[in-house]
């Protein structure tokens, strides 16, 4: 499971403690400081017939996403990146009509060479913010 939190030293130092006290629990890693990359998955159901297939198939193509599934009304559409990517593509493809969405949640993991100092290349925790209007879903079966 990847968290991504945003706050002050003490805030992080909270969490990074709560964390650690958790059972399952095996490593707490801190990417603050250090060279990483963030992604996140969506799939997005569209729901649009074959009239309009090119058009949205179009827009996907540009963001380098892919059709992974084909339905006399709709597409199924993937694309993994950075947030922003995923919030615009969905903005280009609410006017087609929306039907589903999931997405994970940012993930991230260390670049595999890490500079001495931060500048270019060096991501480092900026505020984050979700604005997709999407209507939230049950993720888990209830136990």
């Amino acid at each position: 499971m990847t968290i991504v939190c945003s706050g002050d030293d003490n805030t992080l130092d909270q969490v990074r403690k709560q964390l650690a006290k958790l059972v399952p629990v095996v490593n707490v890693r801190d990417y603050m400081g250090s060279a990483y990359l963030e992604r996140d998955l969506a799939l997005i159901t569209v729901g649009v017939g074959p009239e309009k297939r090119g058009e949205v198939i179009g827009i996907v193509n540009l963001f380098r996403g892919k059709v992974v599934d084909v339905a006399p009304e709709s597409l199924i559409v993937e694309l993994a990146g950075p947030e922003e990517r995923i919030q615009a593509l969905v903005k280009m493809l609410e006017p087609y009509g929306i039907r589903e969405l999931a997405q994970t949640g940012v993930i991230a993991m260390a670049r595999g060479v890490q500079p001495t100092g931060a500048g270019p290349g060096v991501a480092t925790g900026g505020k984050r913010t979700r604005s997709l209007s999407a209507p939230a879903a049950a993720s888990l079966p209830p136990s």
